[in-house]
């Protein structure tokens, strides 16, 4: 037997202001309606909606935080957003190999370069081999660009773009 076949059907909803409760009612029945834990899932509504901002605001966990930022960050991928997307990407766990491949694939220097000097930025001081790796591969792309400039003399806004001292 169905619950509205023997309650009836709800009539309506109220709230007590003086305890704060709130309670359903019927022709047949008075129920207490008991809120508990109702923010613990919100932030999966607000990534369904693209809200990225407020769905962190809603998390509770890392693991919650890092879904959020990878679907921002796969999102700005998607959109062409690369330099955005590269770092928001640099603060997730996301396989280093598949973003830096990302990027070089799509010929993207100026995302990578965004990439590793944020993931350089976020990274911990004891994972040396990556510390290394990023560093060294930076270094070279700022040395790749400043070997591109061409003639006697140095071009200022050449050397600029490439991070340095103009």
């Amino acid at each position: 037997v169905h619950p509205f076949q023997v309650y009836g059907d709800m009539l309506g909803m109220c709230h007590d202001a003086v305890t704060g409760k709130c309670w359903v009612y019927s022709g047949f029945l008075v129920n207490e309606v008991q809120v508990t834990a109702e923010d613990q899932s919100i932030w999966r509504c607000y990534l369904s909606m693209g809200k990225y901002d407020t769905a962190l605001l809603y998390c509770q966990t890392l693991e919650q935080r890092e879904r959020v930022l990878t679907a921002q960050a796969d999102h700005y991928y998607q959109e062409g957003q690369w330099e955005l997307a590269a770092t928001i990407y640099a603060k997730t766990h996301r396989s280093f190999e598949e973003v830096t491949l990302g990027f070089i694939t799509l010929g993207e220097k100026g995302a990578l370069k965004r990439y590793l000097s944020d993931k350089l930025d976020n990274i911990r001081g004891t994972d040396r081999t990556q510390l290394t790796m990023i560093c060294t591969w930076l270094c070279e792309m700022y040395l790749d660009k400043l070997n591109s400039v061409k003639g006697g003399g140095i071009d200022r806004t050449a050397v600029a773009a490439a991070g340095g001292e103009a």
